[in-house]
């Protein structure tokens, strides 16, 4: 046997001396987001999945039956480590069947005889995969898309229809972005069906409940074997399920600021800088909600309509306000002691310049635009209304700039995801 094979081997044995020892773990209420998967989370006595990473922990994870194992393998960086299989008994030879971007989790069939892959590839969006069935075909070599089921486009296809029926046809077709999708393996039911749940946000028309955000919490059950849709299953009903439920995602199709704090005011404040925190602390939500805690944000004081006080463009990040296609930008204006959403400009890169030239009173403004199948990019412009720019600069009205026009820029493309956190 190759020496490194030996060493592959030996390497196994010892982390599963390892696991065995602390086989069986279940949740506990001082870990209930042990999922991460925002606002679900395992009740006790429900066993959890297994978390693998590029980067970090590679525990090893053993099938009911005891007769495959996985792990992650490889180098320690991103899309070169693996998830790979092997047999417990010595056969065959340990098989990649997976690279691995960030991290996995990884959860068997009651039987040991498939498993369901989350792969959390992306910050802003995971997927399901399902090993099935037959492991040794597998550990022969045989890695062909016939072992493999993805059950996220079935997934997505379910959910599309809320966005649309929420948004509307047209709205959902021309001015809906998706920031964030993470669908997420939680629990087997028997050997054939497997529970799923669905994260996400999505930023529409302005004109909308909040802005246009708007959070998904879904969940299906879906035969696993046929890769359909079983059914739809409510939110409130998952504790039978032995999968628990935050408060924030117990009324999924609320709009996201009424489960805002309603002692959540804005106060008077000295300061621009002052009364922008107040807004945003406000606007982003409840800084202890899913994903907000990592908001950061960028900002630039700017006189866009020439009436002497200073508007502000804020341009936020994080895994809640970005998608492939770019972040939220938002347009302020003064209001009292706060400020008024003027637009909120999706899909957006930095730089972002206020050009020389005005419309309606306003100056122009553009942003790059680039992802979400826009390759390599371009500048966008998008011009002042009477009552608001264009919220999607991707299509009509915004302008693609086929050469650059006289202006500065507010929010320089340099050290792209840097910014300051929101104070609480």
């Amino acid at each position: 046997m190759p020496k490194s094979t030996a060493l592959f081997f030996w390497v196994m044995a010892a982390s599963l001396m390892h696991a065995a020892q602390t086989k069986d773990q279940y949740s506990s209420p001082s870990r209930p987001d042990y999922s991460y998967i925002g606002p679900f989370y395992y009740l006790p006595k429900t066993a959890l999945p297994t978390l693998m990473e590029a980067f970090g922990d590679r525990p090893i994870s053993e099938s009911p039956n005891g007769r495959y194992a996985v792990t992650v393998t490889g180098p320690k960086e991103s899309d070169r480590a693996c998830v790979t299989i092997m047999s417990m008994a010595g056969s065959g030879h340990p098989v990649c069947v997976q690279r691995v971007s960030r991290n996995v989790n990884v959860l068997w069939r009651p039987d040991g005889k498939a498993f369901a892959l989350t792969d959390n590839r992306y910050a802003n969006a995971s997927y399901v995969l399902v090993f099935w069935p037959g492991l040794r075909g597998i550990l022969r070599g045989d890695i062909s898309h016939s072992w493999i089921k993805n059950l996220t486009p079935v997934i997505t296809k379910a959910v599309k229809k809320h966005m649309r029926k929420y948004y509307g046809r047209h709205n959902y077709k021309y001015f809906v972005d998706t920031l964030m999708f993470y669908v997420k393996a939680m629990r087997w039911i028997g050997n054939h069906e497997l529970l799923v749940g669905v994260d996400a946000r999505t930023a529409g028309p302005v004109t909308f409940p909040s802005q246009g955000i708007k959070e998904w919490y879904l969940s299906y059950l879906i035969n696993a074997n046929q890769n359909k849709i079983i059914r739809e299953v409510r939110i409130a009903h998952l504790p039978k399920y032995g999968i628990g439920i935050t408060e924030h995602a117990r009324h999924p199709f609320a709009p996201a600021r009424a489960r805002s704090s309603p002692s959540r005011t804005i106060l008077p404040a000295a300061s621009q800088h002052e009364r922008l925190v107040a807004f945003l602390r406000h606007y982003v939500g409840p800084l202890d909600s899913d994903g907000n805690w990592k908001t950061r944000y960028r900002s630039a004081y700017i006189d866009l309509d020439g009436q002497g006080a200073k508007d502000v463009i804020v341009y936020l990040t994080g895994r809640s306000w970005c998608g492939s296609g770019g972040c939220i930008t938002l347009i302020l204006a003064p209001q009292g002691t706060s400020y008024k959403v003027v637009t909120r400009l999706t899909i957006t890169w930095p730089p972002i310049r206020v050009l020389d030239k005005t419309s309606h009173g306003w100056h122009d403004i553009t942003v790059w635009v680039r992802g979400g199948g826009i390759l390599p990019g371009y500048e966008a412009l998008l011009r002042y209304n009477g009552k608001t720019y264009p919220s999607n600069p991707s299509v009509p009205p915004a302008q693609r700039l086929t050469k650059p026009l006289p202006g500065k820029i507010v929010i320089s493309s340099k050290n792209f995801g840097t910014g300051k956190r929101i104070e609480r």
